[in-house]
């Protein structure tokens, strides 16, 4: 289980597939693709979604370089590092 914050500053926890269980490896401030559910999120469940992708270092320099990066990314990956 992992707790994610999003740009906008909201906080919630996410679980990775029992498939990656042993082959992902996510580092502290790292950046990750979720897919949360608006439904658990109202319902009061402590797990609103899963990840979908995890970004290593490799593909946050290619967004960065195609300029598909988010601009609030940096910041709040400073924050929680």
């Amino acid at each position: 289980m992992f707790q994610v914050a999003f740009p906008s500053g909201d906080t919630t926890s996410v679980t990775l597939p029992a498939r990656f269980n042993k082959l992902l490896y996510v580092k502290r401030g790292g950046y990750l693709i979720v897919e949360t559910s608006e439904e658990a999120a109202a319902s009061g469940v402590a797990v609103t979604g899963f990840v979908v992708a995890v970004l290593y270092d490799d593909d946050v320099k290619g967004l960065k370089k195609s300029g598909e990066w988010y601009v609030a990314w940096p910041v709040l990956a400073n924050t929680y590092k």
